[in-house]
This record gives structure tokens, sequence and C-alpha cells, in this order.
């Protein structure tokens, strides 16, 4: 029986930048495809809006991380609380999140 993988990706490209939408669970069974998903944004500006993730994993962040090399600039917008948390407790919130306006209501 194969993982249920319950993530959905969706992107969009623009001529120097990539937006995409982030929905559902991000953990060891979907971390490669979600970074091979936004690999697309190689070398481009990269906008995440991560409101409808409900969980996130370490290797997540791993991928995250990856893709944040990869691309020009990477920017979490609207992340959901599970993002907030992780994002903080590993000290990465201000790396990705730009400024307070971008968080979730609590």
């Amino acid at each position: 029986m194969e993982p249920r993988c319950n993530l959905d990706v969706r992107v969009e490209p623009t001529p120097g930048s990539v937006l995409a939408s982030i929905r559902g669970e991000i953990g060891l069974e979907a971390a490669d495809q979600f970074l091979e998903t936004l690999g697309v944004a190689e070398g481009k500006e990269l906008v995440i809006d991560m409101a409808g993730v409900t969980f996130l994993d370490s290797t997540a962040l791993a991928a995250l991380l990856k893709i944040r090399a990869l691309a020009a600039d990477v920017r979490v917008v609207q992340p959901s609380p599970v993002v907030i948390r992780l994002l903080e407790i590993t000290d990465l919130y201000n790396t990705f999140c730009s400024d307070g306006t971008d968080a979730a209501a609590p």
C-alpha cells in the first residue's frame, strides 16, 4: 500500500517570478513533490502562499531551505499557524516572512 499524500501545490510562473499556493500536509511523503514542483523557481523570485498548510515537518523545512538556495528570493505569505510555529521554533520566521503583515490572523 502506497503512503497517502495529502498535498496540493499550484504554481503560476510569471516572467521574473513564480507564485505558488500550497494546501495540505508537507511531510516525509510529500517533501520531494514539494521540492520538485517549486524547483521551477530556480533563479527567480518565489512567493509561496502557505495559508492552507495543515502539517509541516523537518523534511518539509529542509526542502524549503533547498528551494531558498535555488531561487533568487523566497517569501512565505499567509503562513498557517503550523507554518508560523515551525518557522518561529527554528528561528527562520524572519528569513521567510518579510514582516508581521504576512502572518495569518490568530
